[in-house]
């Protein structure tokens, strides 16, 4: 996949596995997941072996290809509060509050520059029912302790430089960082505690047993204990084809944008914007371009092949003009691809693989994974230590995840859905 603007800066590889490796924990991925298990694993058990095996770059999947969002909002809250009250968001608000929070928390001891800016996000309604729904969500937040302001027409225009939009909904408890720089700083910290990366290394077989072996193309590592941090890449390890469904975004970011353009859209104060139906995210980076990622495809199959579209690209830098006209012309200078995984339940897949004690996993984020990730590698590290922690009966077994249909229908239902919805202006 072409590379990201993220991980443009990435330091020189790490040597890939050669030969035959013994370890306490293996993890596979080495994404936001895998690192923050390594990270929370050696804290808790300083002198086990922790090997982290990536299959091409740290970062390289989804955690270094998103937009660089993080909230403490539990991504589907408004559906669940209008279907069943308040009662029972409370416990996923906890989960979504806990996550945010451990995240920053490493983020701040362990002096990661990751350009962490927590000046909220602006979700964006694009139709008339859309607004509707935002101004029922304002007194809902209320109910959870949230406070937030609804932004609307003139007001709004004046906001934010454009008329595109008839309403938005300020959100102070959303952020934005560097998503590449998070890793880079998390794989630094994991690397000083003792953990070795091999990277270039994909996992080409899971053997279960007693080692646990996993088959590389130069070599194997066998472990006491598995952890598979793989997303959207984990029905290409054999696992959970029917239950884990990879989607295809596209990113477009421009060119450094004149300050006086990112002042009239008040892009330094409000930097993080997404739409309502999913379509769409923008956001301003650290260093003055505009972001934003939009268009989806499912590949038969599950496959997680490189998308480099131009025409994406092209399409998207046309949408973002739609939206503000006063940036004159856009242009491109980064465009990527990147794959998340949806579940069906809309809840992270985290536990033991068929109740086996040797191999854990924490998966499917549904978009929402740099927060959801790092909390699942911690997550899966206290399942470890059999310590209790009422979030972990919030994640989905594969039993409870819910089915996807067999292909061909997946591949033909699923993109035909997606081509509506993102045919859309």
């Amino acid at each position: 996949m072409p590379d990201s603007l993220w991980l443009t800066e990435s330091p020189p590889a790490s040597a890939a596995l050669h030969g035959s490796v013994r370890a306490d924990v293996a993890i596979v991925g080495g994404g936001i997941t895998g690192l923050s298990a390594a990270y929370h694993f050696k804290q808790r058990y300083p002198n086990k072996q922790i090997v982290i095996l990536e299959g091409q770059r740290i970062g390289f999947g989804a955690s270094g290809r998103n937009s660089g969002f993080i909230s403490r909002e539990y991504h589907g809250w408004d559906s669940l509060f209008f279907s069943k009250g308040a009662a029972a968001v409370e416990p996923y608000a906890r989960y979504a509050e806990q996550g945010y929070r451990h995240l920053v928390e490493t983020i701040a001891r362990e002096a990661i520059d990751c350009d962490l800016q927590e000046s909220g996000a602006l979700r964006l309604a694009k139709k008339d029912a859309e607004v509707r729904t935002l101004e029922k969500q304002v007194p809902a937040y209320a109910r959870l302790g949230r406070s937030v302001e609804l932004w609307q027409g003139t007001d709004l225009a004046a906001r934010i430089g454009s008329e595109f939009y008839p309403a938005g909904v300020f959100l102070p408890h959303w952020a934005t960082l560097h998503p590449g720089k998070l890793v880079r700083g998390l794989s630094s910290a994991v690397e000083a505690q003792g953990v070795h990366i091999y990277e270039h290394t994909p996992v080409q077989q899971l053997r279960r047993g007693n080692p646990v072996e996993l088959v590389c193309p130069d070599g194997q590592l066998s472990a006491d204990t598995v952890v598979v941090a793989t997303n959207a890449y984990t029905p290409q390890l054999g696992l959970f084809r029917r239950i884990l469904m990879p989607l295809h975004l596209y990113v477009m970011v421009t060119r450094p944008v004149d300050e006086a353009v990112i002042g009239r859209g008040a892009w330094t104060s409000v930097p993080g914007r997404y739409e309502m139906d999913a379509t769409h995210t923008i956001r301003l980076t650290p260093d003055g371009r505009l972001l934003i990622r939009g268009g989806a495809r499912y590949d038969y199959n599950s496959r997680v092949a490189d998308r480099h579209q131009p025409r994406a690209y092209r399409r998207l830098a046309e949408r973002l003009l739609a939206r503000y006209p006063y940036l004159g012309s856009v242009q491109t200078a980064h465009g990527w691809s990147g794959v998340m995984a949806l579940t069906r339940a809309h809840t992270p897949l985290l536990g033991w693989l068929d109740n086996d004690t040797r191999v854990l996993f924490s998966v499917g984020y549904n978009g929402f994974g740099l927060v959801s990730g790092f909390y699942g590698g911690r997550l899966v590290c206290e399942l470890y230590a059999e310590q209790p922690n009422p979030d972990l009966v919030l994640m989905s077994s594969p039993a409870k995840a819910g089915w996807l249909p067999p292909e061909p229908l997946r591949y033909v239902s699923l993109n035909v859905s997606l081509a509506l919805r993102h045919h859309r202006l």
